[in-house]
C-alpha cells in the first residue's frame, strides 16, 4: 500500500509545448482510442476513453512550461476532479466532526465522568480509516487503467 496520494514525474523533451501537443494529437489519433485528451497551449488531460471509465478510473495531467531548448513536462496522475473533491471532503468533514466530539467528549469527562462523546471521536476515527482504506482500494482497481496512460504518455515522450 503506497502512502503516495497523487504520482507525478517530470520530464525535460527537446520539442516546443506546441510542437508537444501536436505529437498527442497525433498519438490520439493513431492508437485507436486507447487514451483521449484534452489539450490547451500548456495544458493537457488525458483520459481513458468513456466506453472504458468507471468510478475509479484515473487520469493524468501534465503542465507543459517552455523552457531554453524544450519544454518542461510536469505530469501528475490522480483521480477525475470530482472523485478528489468527494475523498477531501468527506476527509474534512470526519476531522472536524472527531475534533468537536473529540472537544465536547473530554469537557464532559473532565465536568461529569461521562465518556460517550469521546466513543463518537473514535467512531470517526474509524470511518476516517474507512474512508483511506476504500481510497487505496480504489487505487488498486485502477492500477491497469494508469499503467495504460503511463504506457501512452511514454510513447509520446520519446522522440
Amino acid at each position: 500500500m503506497s502512502l503516495e496520494i497523487r504520482p507525478s514525474f517530470t520530464k525535460h523533451i527537446s520539442l516546443s509545448p506546441d510542437e508537444f501537443v501536436a505529437k498527442l494529437c497525433e498519438e490520439f489519433k493513431r492508437n485507436d482510442r486507447r487514451c483521449q485528451g484534452m489539450a490547451t497551449q500548456n495544458h493537457v488531460v488525458l483520459s481513458l476513453p468513456p466506453e472504458r471509465q468507471h468510478f475509479w478510473s484515473p487520469q493524468l495531467t501534465l503542465e507543459l512550461e517552455a523552457e531554453q531548448g524544450g519544454t518542461l513536462v510536469r505530469g501528475r496522475y490522480g483521480p477525475k476532479p470530482a472523485v478528489w473533491t468527494l475523498f477531501m471532503f468527506g476527509y474534512g468533514l470526519i476531522g472536524f466532526a472527531w475534533m468537536v466530539f473529540l472537544i465536547l467528549g473530554m469537557s464532559e469527562w473532565m465536568l461529569d465522568g461521562k465518556t460517550g462523546k469521546i466513543w463518537l471521536s473514535v467512531g470517526c476515527l474509524v470511518l476516517g480509516v474507512l474512508l483511506y482504506l476504500g481510497a487505496q482500494a480504489g487505487k488498486k482497481l485502477s492500477k491497469e487503467d494508469m499503467r495504460t496512460l503511463d504506457e501512452f504518455i511514454r510513447e509520446a515522450l520519446k522522440h
